[in-house]
């Protein structure tokens, strides 16, 4: 029983609160949204290889990003995105509740108009804020 209670506290003990975005994935999605079109790695895989193959066939993107360790009340999630269009910018914010205990993920998505708008993505950055402060980024190698 003390193993026990010793092993939660210790649980307890690994979230800061500070916050964290453990992963980040570039999803681009076809013309009726999919990312996929299976249920397994491989199929999502290989989906992406053919849109990424086939750039015609892309019709919008979305950032599946996995955060947690948050415990304040303005908790979002930004993505920032330069296009290789002349002055080609986005940034979306999405608010997120906190998740102290346990790694979330969240999806935000760009319209195709906006992909569109883009060109195509030349460098990205997700940032995990709380009111002004940022909690944990992470960059494209080109940001």
């Amino acid at each position: 029983m003390l193993a026990l209670l010793l092993g939660l506290a210790g649980c307890v003990g690994l979230s800061s609160g500070d916050g964290a975005i453990r992963k980040v994935l570039v999803h681009y999605l076809d013309s009726e949204g999919r990312h996929a079109t299976g249920s397994s790695l491989l199929d999502r895989d290989q989906f992406q290889r053919r849109l990424r193959d086939n750039p015609k066939q892309i019709a919008a993107v979305r950032f599946d990003i996995k955060w947690g360790g948050t415990e304040g009340n303005a908790t979002r999630l930004r993505v920032e995105v330069r296009g290789t269009q002349t002055n080609a910018f986005l940034m979306r914010e999405a608010p997120v509740a906190p998740a102290r205990f346990a790694d979330s993920w969240t999806g935000i998505a760009l319209t195709p108009a906006e992909f569109r708008a883009l060109g195509s993505i030349e460098s990205w950055r997700v940032s995990l804020m709380e009111g002004n402060r940022t909690l944990s980024e992470q960059a494209s190698f080109l940001w």
